[in-house]
């Protein structure tokens, strides 16, 4: 089976280019657009609000369907709560809301309540919680076990995994056997064929993305040097 492959995107000019070569789906990630606003990936630095806003104008430019993570962890002293922040991507118009466990490791229990939290505040069939793991090297395959487990129960049927490598895929394979388990190519150690393995109905892919931003800025800036001190 093919995997669906949708790619990141952190501005309009990304996302008009992957619309045009066929892409249906396009994921705004919040550590890609804190890449893009102020050159870091630090999201704690991102305020809410701007990258809400941000994520508005993005989707306005678009017909393709966005994905979007609902950052809790952006600008901490923010007004901004979880169900303010799902309520306002959905009116946006994200049809998936990325929620992942990054700030409760270690307390399943309270990335429990985050996911029930959220489907609370869904009112739009179309809406879809996605459950992001993000800490196998943290917890192992018991504790990934657990936390699909947390997420089937509080009704999300999908369920993402990331920050694994190549190696980590044969110890989590039989785990997609039983449960809707898709991937996130977000670093280097993990490639197109050792995500394939597992079969994932899609692969979210943020680290080629980054990678493209990356150089892109560098090429750019090196350009403008040169051209600023040795002419045309």
């Amino acid at each position: 089976m093919m995997s669906h492959i949708i790619p990141a995107a952190s501005n309009a000019l990304m996302i008009k280019y992957l619309e045009s070569q066929g892409f249906t789906e396009v994921y705004l990630d919040s550590v890609l657009v804190s890449t893009q606003l102020l050159g870091t990936a630090d999201t704690t630095l991102l305020d809410t609000t701007e990258y809400l806003n941000y994520v508005q104008r993005l989707a306005n430019a678009t017909t393709m369907n966005i994905i979007a993570d609902a950052p809790i962890d952006c600008a901490q002293s923010t007004s901004w709560t979880l169900p303010q922040t799902i309520a306002k991507l959905e009116a946006i118009g994200t049809r998936r809301i990325i929620i992942d466990d990054q700030r409760s490791l270690n307390d399943p229990q309270e990335f429990q309540k985050q996911l029930q939290t959220a489907q609370t505040v869904i009112t739009n069939d179309d809406t879809q919680i996605i459950a992001e793991l993000d800490g196998f090297i943290d917890y192992g395959i018991i504790g990934l076990q657990e936390r699909i487990s947390i997420a089937e129960a509080a009704g999300v049927v999908d369920i993402i995994i990331g920050q694994i490598s190549n190696l980590d895929i044969s110890a989590i394979q039989n785990l997609s056997v039983d449960h809707n388990i898709n991937l996130v190519i977000d670093n280097p150690e993990i490639n197109y064929s050792a995500a394939g393995q597992l079969e994932p109905e899609f692969i979210l892919d943020t680290y080629h993305v980054s990678e493209a931003l990356t150089r892109s800025a560098k090429t750019i800036s090196q350009n403008m040097i040169i051209k600023m001190f040795m002419g045309n």
